[in-house]
């Protein structure tokens, strides 16, 4: 399943961030929450390791 992801992306030092959609195949939306979480270039760092990098995940629908 498809599943659209908005994220934050920045410096993990800074408190500066961009929002922008990645998106990602995986099997349900709790997977797809965690393969977000540990993408390329989404905000790292101590107060993010529980999802605070992650705005939304919702499903595509085609």
């Amino acid at each position: 399943m498809k599943f659209e992801c908005l994220v934050k992306q920045g410096h993990k030092g800074a408190g500066k961030y961009n929002e922008y959609k990645i998106y990602i195949y995986a099997q349900n939306i709790l997977d797809a929450f965690k393969i977000a979480k540990s993408a390329k270039s989404v905000k790292k760092g101590k107060p993010y390791q529980f999802g605070q990098n992650i705005i939304s995940v919702r499903p595509v629908v085609n």
